[in-house]
């Protein structure tokens, strides 16, 4: 196995492990969500933030779905390659 093939084994599993910790998150989100509004009270910021949640977990899957199709590394791996940093433009302040 070479280096990069063992980087998309761990962002495999890191996005996968994500994904199960975000699905609880959402769950106990929504149960808050629910009790909020059982009680009769504003849940506007409650809603949002599941909303919220579901969209990074789309993201998440988009991710996932990415790497398993084409292979790729997402850009937040470039910074673990020794090259990119020599090949990278110099930033400005």
């Amino acid at each position: 196995m070479d280096r990069e093939q063992a980087f998309q084994e761990v962002w495999r599993a890191e996005l996968l492990s994500r994904l199960v910790l975000l699905d609880q998150v959402i769950s106990e989100q929504a149960s808050r969500a629910a009790l909020v509004q059982l009680r009769g009270w504003d849940a506007t910021s409650f809603e949002k933030r599941s909303e919220l949640l579901q969209l990074t977990r789309k993201h998440y899957i988009e991710l996932l779905n990415q790497l398993l199709s084409d292979g790729q590394l997402p850009m937040l791996w470039s910074d673990l390659d020794p090259d990119a940093a020599a090949n990278a433009p110099a930033s400005t302040p």
